[in-house]
């Protein structure tokens, strides 16, 4: 069974990964949708009909979505933070800890019975001081949360404004983003002038 401290570093990790995760797809989301926005306003504008400019707009959308993943999903998923190295962050925002809050997560993760560990009668002193001490301190507090919300207001934003896009212009959405995806297909605008002869 575990101790009550590693019980509350566990909950932080599982808090900084929801957190991270949270960052990285909505940077993934606010990111996609912005280029594809972007992309496709500019085919709009410009009438792209060269294949070779159409793919190359394709593989800018593809290589935003690749660099941000990577960036901010793959990146921060490899960081792996031990017990100490979040007790050590712990402390640094609550300075009246001291060290006994990384000393005594790192005391919980010794055998009792490790000769080079030192005194197991101190070493319980310490963590039972520790533990009473950080009892009314929230671990959970040491975790920023704008840069999770910040991006996530990023996304829904971006959405929004996709989601207008197409309520105000169905069509003209509809074939963007099919040019946009199959850059090889057929699909063109649909004309705007009709000249007659008469």
């Amino acid at each position: 069974m575990a101790h009550p401290l590693q019980d509350r570093i566990a909950e932080l990790r599982t808090r900084v990964r929801r957190l991270t995760a949270l960052f990285g797809a909505s940077c993934l989301i606010g990111a996609a949708l912005t280029a594809a926005l972007v992309l496709c306003a500019l085919d709009y504008a410009v009438r792209l009909e060269d294949p070779g400019l159409r793919v190359l707009s394709s593989l800018t959308l593809l290589a935003v979505i690749a660099g941000t993943a990577y960036r901010c999903l793959y990146q921060p998923s490899r960081v792996c933070l031990s017990d100490v190295e979040l007790a050590r962050y712990v402390q640094r925002r609550f300075p009246e800890l001291g060290d006994s809050l990384a000393t005594s997560v790192e005391f919980l993760g010794q055998r009792e019975d490790d000769p080079a560990a030192g005194s197991l009668a101190l070493r319980r002193a310490v963590i039972h001081r520790t533990t009473a001490e950080s009892e009314t301190l929230d671990f959970l507090d040491v975790l920023p949360q704008w840069p999770a919300r910040r991006a996530a207001l990023g996304a829904a934003m971006a959405a929004g404004v996709a989601a207008l896009a197409f309520l105000v212009a169905p069509t003209g959405s509809r074939t963007a983003l099919a040019r946009l995806v199959a850059p090889w297909s057929h699909t063109v605008w649909p004309q705007v002038t009709h000249l007659a002869v008469r």
